[in-house]
């Protein structure tokens, strides 16, 4: 198979966001052009990849949806297993640190992507329906009253020349000690210092805000983690269902066999009874085969949600109330450039990330 090529919703849909193409004036979802769009690249990924639509797995992790092999989607989950799941790990730390500076609106956007899969799985189960849509709107407020808080700060640190001097001279210091510049790195050290307590003096004037739009990031976060549960209870129940039809299937079988059996052994049998007989028979072998496929990929599929849901549980737990110079490194690291991206994805599919969700194929 070749490695998925990765199309974002900007692409799919000439710059619009999910927000743009989904959410209604009311504030309801239209699942019905998203589960048009889902179809639309799960067919494509089928076409590229020459495998059955239903040994497709879907995979949620980084930011993007994939759909790929069943073998593909182990290697992703075992190499997280190995290399992603610590609390100090790298792939933790860049997570914490795209909760706490990513783009709201992809952030958002994000959301929104998780909350109309769940949504399009539950389309006959109003109590469930109600809770997404809680959550729907508790997103929507949420990130509202984020952009609006961090308007809010932009506006007060550009009042004050002394935050973007501060940072930016961090930021070059940092990047001259990494370089060897120890000289400038020195000359930059000695500078920060004649300002730094009018730095933190500042700053902790800020901090009661950054710490409320930390929190308000924090609950995206508790947010997300409750709609993959949900998520993975509707992979779950469709794993159960599954389950059953072959039973069924295997004791229709089991009777179908047995008839066949009697008929092959009768007297004056019409070889036209025998063939619809045979016919009968191989449909039902490949429903179960179909099936039996189809809840393989499921497992894949459970085992990479596990992961997400774990992640997110341990992200949100990670922003509890930070520290002064906790939001003081948060604003440096802005400085420094982009998050780093986890080596797990990248490491199997060959492709860089972003921090906006993508539905790839």
């Amino acid at each position: 198979m070749k490695n998925p090529e990765y199309v974002s919703f900007d692409s799919l849909v000439s710059g619009k966001s999910i927000k743009d193409l989904i959410l209604l004036k009311d504030g309801q979802l239209d699942l019905s052009r998203f589960d048009a769009l889902m179809r639309a690249i799960l067919e494509e990924s089928a076409k590229t990849s020459n495998v059955p639509s239903h040994k497709l797995v879907r995979v949620i992790r980084d930011n993007r949806v994939i759909w790929t092999t069943a073998e593909q989607a182990k290697k992703m989950v075992d190499y997280h297993r190995h290399h992603s799941l610590s609390d100090d790990s790298e792939a933790i730390a860049n997570k914490i640190e795209l909760a706490i500076s990513g783009d709201i609106s992809h952030l958002e956007d994000e959301m929104l992507i998780l909350l109309c899969m769940a949504e399009s799985t539950y389309k006959d189960n109003q109590e469930v329906l109600q809770k997404l849509e809680r959550r729907r709107k508790d997103v929507l407020n949420v990130t509202t009253e984020i952009r609006e808080g961090e308007m809010e700060l932009a506006q007060r640190k550009r009042k004050t020349g002394i935050v973007d001097t501060f940072e930016e001279k961090m930021g070059l210091m940092l990047q001259a000690r990494d370089r060897g510049q120890e000289k400038r790195a020195n000359d930059l050290a000695a500078e920060l210092r004649l300002i730094k307590s009018k730095y933190l003096l500042f700053a902790r004037g800020l901090e009661p805000q950054i710490q409320k739009i930390r929190q308000l990031r924090g609950e995206l976060v508790r947010t997300k983690e409750k709609v993959l549960i949900h998520i993975k209870n509707s992979v779950t129940q469709e794993e159960k269902s599954l389950s059953l039809s072959i039973d069924s299937l295997e004791k229709n079988m089991k009777s179908l066999e047995d008839s066949f059996n009697k008929i092959a052994h009768s007297s004056g049998t019409d070889s036209k009874d025998l063939d619809s007989m045979k016919t009968r028979i191989a449909k039902v072998q490949s429903a179960i085969k179909s099936k039996t496929e189809r809840i393989e990929s499921i497992q894949q599929e459970k085992a990479a949600l596990n992961q997400e849901i774990e992640t997110a549980k341990v992200v949100a737990d990670k922003l509890g109330a930070p520290s002064l110079d906790d939001s003081i490194n948060e604003q440096v690291k802005k400085q420094q450039g982009k998050i780093k991206e986890t080596p797990g994805l990248d490491a199997i599919v060959n492709k860089s990330s972003t921090s906006r969700m993508h539905i790839n194929r």
